[in-house]
């Protein structure tokens, strides 16, 4: 993209711990699902040649602490804007429950020209607890310490509102309010500038006119060109925006799981009742479905809600949709129009990604369905006599889209099962369980309704949702292979899921 970034990684000797490696990249997705103008945005997380690492938007500025220890304090007017992006930031957070770091003076950033930007302090967990009036105390302190005694503009009660966040009696118990209060003592523009910007706009009107002229010009010459080569365009514009298009296949067909015995994890013998679960993962097609009954019926999407959903949760998948403001197409545009993704192929029948417990929660419910729990999961991949693979209990490389030939580069990867990441759900024959359930060894592992205490030393004691099957960067593709890294609250590109039904489903089973 020929950008610069801030890169942050971890340290290669913490690399070899699992728990390490899950609270950094843990914390990187937290980061990277905040969005709000004054906070430096993370863009993306991973790992390459050993190296877990993620990376954020870079802009060159100093923070509150450096200016201070330099002695170059900020005027006024600079820290009344940075005290009324602080205090949104921080509203921003608590509105939308976001755990972060207690903010620093380090996190309080300052451009050239003394725009105000935020660190990204959102976290996974927190190192130290604190109580949101702590968090005014230091804000108000760090503004007072940085502010120039000598600022030639003043702004009328900016050091009493900082006296007031640090007093026992502070009368903004909320972010919400402390902004408020900002605004109400913000500057106004004063009538100089408006004279300033008034002829700044008359000279752009001017510079916009000469330049209509040259074009006016220019424009029959541009005719002639254009339409030489009309018919060539047309051709490449239907190439790239319906040259690849993909339609929905209809996936919607369940297997029969009969009730009775089956083998569970290493040789436990446990009984289900009869149940029936997708032959197929939940594909990017139907998952747009879904956004689309969502998007026409705002006020029926409460229903479909999980109890322990976040207020207000959109069920949009990472990177589903385009990123207008920076023109990058999401990777369902980027499915339907050019069938690739990342670097690997992706099509709408591939498997629908980025998704966390809570969305895949809701589609099941919309579709009249839930998740299956991880013992329904595994009688339906491994058959009633605990099959290793779908097709038996030798390996078999090629039969599963899983990492044995996952490489990190677009241009490698792929030899061995014929898929560097993403397949369609219907594409690989082999991975096919005795009752007839599709994918379950690869392609994406899959979320379930059931909850177990997670590995990580850092979630200790904290259950979270268990993922099932293997997917495709990780070679190990048994099916007794479970997950508990992600919070109900996190996605990842190699998890998606499947549904299930108590009973039979309208459409015909196998």
């Amino acid at each position: 993209m020929n950008r610069l970034v801030r890169f942050y990684a971890l340290d290669r000797t913490r690399s070899a711990d699992p728990d390490e490696v899950s609270r950094f990249l843990s914390n990187a997705s937290v980061k990277a699902n905040v969005s709000h103008p004054y906070i430096l945005a993370v863009y993306e997380a991973g790992e390459g040649s050993g190296i877990y690492f993620y990376t954020c938007e870079y802009l060159p500025c100093s923070s509150l602490r450096q200016l201070a220890e330099s002695g170059r304090p900020i005027s006024q007017r600079a820290a009344v804007q940075g005290l009324k992006a602080v205090c949104e930031v921080l509203a921003y957070y608590s509105r939308e429950n976001v755990v972060h770091e207690l903010l620093s003076a380090n996190a309080v950033l300052f451009t050239a020209n003394q725009q105000p930007r935020l660190a990204n302090t959102a976290a996974h967990s927190i190192t130290v607890s604190y109580e949101t009036a702590d968090e005014m105390r230091a804000v108000g302190r760090m503004f007072l310490e940085a502010l120039d005694p000598a600022s030639p503009a003043p702004v009328a009660g900016l050091p009493e509102l900082l006296t007031a966040l640090q007093s026992p009696e502070n009368p903004y118990p909320t972010w919400e309010l402390a902004a408020q209060a900002v605004a109400a003592i913000l500057p106004k523009a004063a009538p100089v500038d408006a004279h300033k910007l008034d002829a700044q706009e008359r000279a752009a009107i001017k510079v916009i006119d000469e330049a209509k002229k040259r074009q006016k010009r220019s424009v029959i010459l541009s005719t002639i060109i254009s339409l030489t080569l009309v018919l060539g365009a047309l051709v490449l514009v239907y190439w790239l925006v319906w040259g690849k298009r993909t339609y929905v296949k209809d996936f919607s067909e369940m297997v029969r799981i009969p009730a009775g015995q089956f083998i569970y994890q290493d040789n436990v013998t446990e009984t289900l009742p009869e149940f029936w679960i997708d032959t197929h993962e939940v594909t990017i097609g139907q998952y747009a479905q879904f956004l689309d009954w969502v998007k026409q019926n705002p006020n029926r999407v409460a229903e479909l809600q999980h109890p322990g959903a976040p207020k207000g949760k959109d069920h949009i998948p990472k990177d589903w949709a385009d990123q207008k403001e920076i023109n990058m197409p999401g990777y369902y545009t980027r499915a339907i129009k050019w069938g690739k993704y990342d670097g690997s192929p992706l099509d709408l029948n591939s498997p629908v990604f980025g998704v966390d417990f809570y969305d895949a929660y809701a589609y099941a419910k919309w579709k009249g369905r839930r998740l299956p729990t991880e013992k329904e999961w595994e009688k339906a991949a491994r058959g009633v006599s605990g099959n290793l693979y779908p097709w038996g209990n030798e390996e078999d490389k090629k039969a599963a889209n899983s990492g044995a030939d996952f490489d990190p580069s677009p241009e490698k990867g792929g030899e061995i099962d014929g898929w560097e990441k993403w397949n369609p759900v219907d594409a690989k024959g082999k991975d096919k369980s005795p009752f007839g359930v599709v994918g379950m060894a690869g392609n994406v592992a899959e979320w379930t309704s059931s909850k177990a205490p997670s590995a990580s030393e850092k979630l200790s004691g904290v259950n979270v949702p268990v993922i099932r099957g293997g997917h495709w960067q990780n070679p190990d593709i048994k099916l007794t292979r479970r997950a508990t890294a992600l919070l109900d609250t996190q996605n990842d590109y190699r998890v998606g899921f499947r549904t299930a039904s108590d009973k039979k489903p309208e459409e015909p089973a196998k």
